[in-house]
């Protein structure tokens, strides 16, 4: 059965200051009409739902489950404690004995009914009491909200039904992960595209589950990026609510709920993410409940920069005695319930109320031929902006159509590009309005595009720097898709070598463009400083280091070459002697850095030399132990290509006479040297040995005259001393 909105206006009543009045609104030709809405009235948090009943196919990790099964599987809530009979308007008295109408219009619309187990079991008809100061001077819209878990749409059959809208969801971010979704609702762009072929107007919401500014703005650059290139007719939108989805034992599985953020750290979520998409040319908008509206959010200070869209599902949108605890201030849209039946969608829908301002349209006079501005038929000569009827959008100027502009204009929409007077959807370039010259998109100022582009400005055909959408008369380093580029005043400048810096850092640039692939040490002047910088693909990079040019290889501290430094430092290739900042590959000697002193053999540190080598180190001139190239202060007995020497704390002991020991054995010192001529008996702290060609025989036993006296030998050890 094809479904009719009804608007009906309430006639105005005479009320006692003792006595409740009511008032007949209900249209005769209607079917009969049920007494409450029979779902929630959604006037707290959206229900509570296990993770685990949620379909197969749906992400699991989508705040808007919840919501949707409660849709289109959960069970009936109670109804509103203050739903109306349908054919009743009810009149409240203010303190001072007035009465205030709750409402001056009423809709209808068939809803299904679901039984416990989520079965569709009939529908009814839902008459919906709408407050006067909402419709005051508006006209009412029925439209609907739409995400993937609508599935397949027929939009032609939609449209045909009476909806004038939809408002699809772009995207969301995971109420458990807490990431955004990369590829958003996957039905989104299948949903815009029908609804738009359909003729349908469109906006589009993103369900945010932001715990500090931060996420909000991510979120909003995010949806503008993705609604590029799309002709919106109603708001962009930050649906902000909790996602209501729990493990089966009842915990809240959500970070926003669980991040217990204030008052007014919700409002700086919602008014942070509104920001951006109005500075980006769009309408923004905020949907939540009516109780969080009320409660969560500051909604009278938000509403004055834009939209409220306030889901509650009730047979009226807020009464007098409701004071307090649901939502009463600026409403544009009211989502007044989650189950209406709608022609070319299987599942249940949310139904959707717009209060639009007075129609508008650009006729003609039939008897001067020139077209002008209406607001609900009368021409409004106070107009100047840009005006659509069905043959196009159109530049109005004191109510006229002005057919001889060209240039930027603005409306509630965006900021357009027009060539005669009309909007040209098809132009993208360059275009001045007097002050700035902007890019515009498909006929739009986006004020999201930031790119290099090529095109004439100011009689200037060049690439030129667009931040924003704005043509940007800066120096950097800017990027599009086919690099990145050197700006100077705004445009590329491809004769340009040199360095230049952009928010991630300094790049050197050759042609003007960062190849990606420069790897040297330049001088040049980067961040004030005049040096030679050290490149790494074509980036400054303030590290420490060793690296080369064509001029030798440097020592690099944070980022340029240190010329008064001298020591061992290193790179990926090795341990370097630096002299004046510069390697010295001819240099064979010792040199120390934090890690010790170092013999270099053609300036590098080879950690295989091994040796005893004579030089001053410390102030100390003597023969030092070297291991592993490095000078080991150690004692032990070492060689050299002169002999095998007694080391004492890392140097050759003249002085020395003993047995001393080394990996290879004990031996006989004599003046620091080891005397492998040696035959007898010697002496250490460990007592008296016996020795054969410089070397204690442990293997020794016997007895041996030494110098007339005979002395018994054990294990190399002499008995008795």
């Amino acid at each position: 059965m094809k479904k009719i909105a009804v608007i009906c206006l309430v006639a105005s009543l005479a009320v006692s200051m003792n006595s409740s009045v009511t008032a007949l609104a209900q249209s005769a030709n209607q079917p009969q009409i049920e007494n409450s809405t029979g779902e929630s009235s959604l006037e707290t948090d959206t229900k509570a739902a296990n993770e685990d009943l949620y379909p197969a196919d749906w992400d699991a990790d989508d705040p808007e489950n919840a919501r949707a099964f409660q849709q289109m599987y959960g069970d009936e809530q109670t109804a509103d404690d203050v739903a109306e009979n349908d054919s009743i308007a009810t009149f409240s008295l203010e303190e001072d004995g007035s009465a205030r109408s709750s409402s001056g219009i009423t809709t209808k619309w068939e809803n299904y009914i679901l039984n416990s187990a989520g079965k569709i079991t009939g529908t009814k008809i839902n008459t919906y009491t709408h407050n006067s100061k909402d419709t005051s001077g508006k006209s009412i819209a029925m439209g609907i909200d739409v995400s993937y878990h609508n599935e397949n749409i027929d939009w032609k059959k939609v449209k045909a039904s009476g909806v004038e809208y939809a408002l699809i969801r772009v995207g969301y971010r995971g109420y458990a992960g807490g990431t955004i979704a990369s590829t958003g609702d996957s039905k989104f762009k299948t949903y815009i595209k029908g609804a738009k072929a359909a003729g349908l107007k469109v906006g589009v919401y993103f369900f945010s589950q932001a715990i500090n500014v931060q996420e909000a703005e991510e979120e909003a650059v995010w949806t503008l990026n993705r609604i590029k290139g799309y002709q919106l007719d109603l708001p962009v939108v930050i649906d902000y609510e909790y996602a209501g989805t729990t493990d089966k034992n009842g915990n809240s599985l959500e970070r926003l709920n669980n991040a217990n953020l204030s008052k007014s750290q919700k409002t700086a979520c919602v008014d942070a993410f509104c920001k951006k998409v109005k500075t980006a040319g769009y309408q923004a908008m905020v949907y939540s409940s009516s109780s969080w509206l009320e409660k969560d959010m500051d909604t009278d200070t938000l509403s004055k920069n834009y939209g409220v869209w306030m889901a509650r599902y009730n047979t009226h949108s807020y009464v007098d005695s409701e004071k307090g605890r649901f939502y009463d201030g600026t409403l544009n849209i009211w989502q007044c319930s989650s189950r209406a039946k709608i022609d070319g969608i299987k599942t249940c829908v949310d139904l959707d109320y717009w209060y639009k301002s007075g129609g508008t349209d650009v006729v003609k006079d039939p008897k001067t031929g020139e077209w002008y501005y209406t607001v609900n038929g009368v021409m409004d000569e106070g107009y100047t902006g840009v005006a659509k009827n069905s043959n196009g959008w159109w530049r109005i100027e004191n109510g006229w159509v002005n057919f001889k502009f060209e240039g930027i204009a603005e409306n509630e929409n965006g900021t357009w590009y027009l060539k005669n007077g009309k909007v040209d959807f098809t132009y993208n370039g360059f275009v001045h309005d007097n002050t700035n010259w902007w890019y515009v998109e498909n006929g739009q100022v986006t004020y999201n595009k930031n790119d290099v582009i090529k095109g004439n400005v100011n009689g200037v055909n060049a690439w030129w720097h667009v931040v924003n959408s704005k043509v940007t008369r800066d120096t950097t380093v800017a990027k599009n898709s086919n690099g990145w580029w050197y700006i100077n005043n705004g445009k590329v400048d491809f004769g340009y070598y040199g360095f230049a810096a952009n928010s991630n850092g300094w790049w050197y640039l050759e042609g003007g463009k960062v190849t990606f692939k420069k790897n040297d040490v330049i001088k040049g002047t980067a961040g004030g400083v005049n040096a030679w910088w050290h490149v790494v693909e074509s980036k400054v990079i303030l590290d420490t280091t060793v690296a080369k040019n064509s001029n030798g290889w440097w020592y690099i501290h944070n980022g340029k070459v240190d010329f008064t430094h001298n020591g061992v430092e290193k790179n990926s290739n090795g341990w370097w002697y630096i002299n004046n900042g510069k390697v010295d590959f001819g240099y064979y000697g010792f040199a120390s850095n934090s890690n010790g002193w170092w013999y270099l053999e053609g300036g590098k540190v080879t950690f295989k030399k091994n040796d005893v080598i004579k030089t001053t180190i410390d102030g100390v001139n003597g023969w030092w132990h070297v291991v592993g190239s490095k000078v080991i202060l150690d004692t032990t007995v070492a060689k050299n290509s002169n002999g095998w020497w007694y080391i004492h704390n890392g140097v050759v002991d003249f002085t020395h006479n003993g047995v001393e020991k080394n990996s290879n054995g004990w031996w006989k010192i004599t003046n620091g040297k080891v005397d492998f001529s040696y035959k007898g008996i010697a002496q250490n702290s460990n007592g008296w040995w016996y020795l054969e060609g410089g070397k204690v025989r442990f293997g020794y036993n016997g007895k041996v005259v030494v110098n007339g006296n005979t002395y018994t030998i054990t294990s190399g050890k002499v008995n008795g001393l």
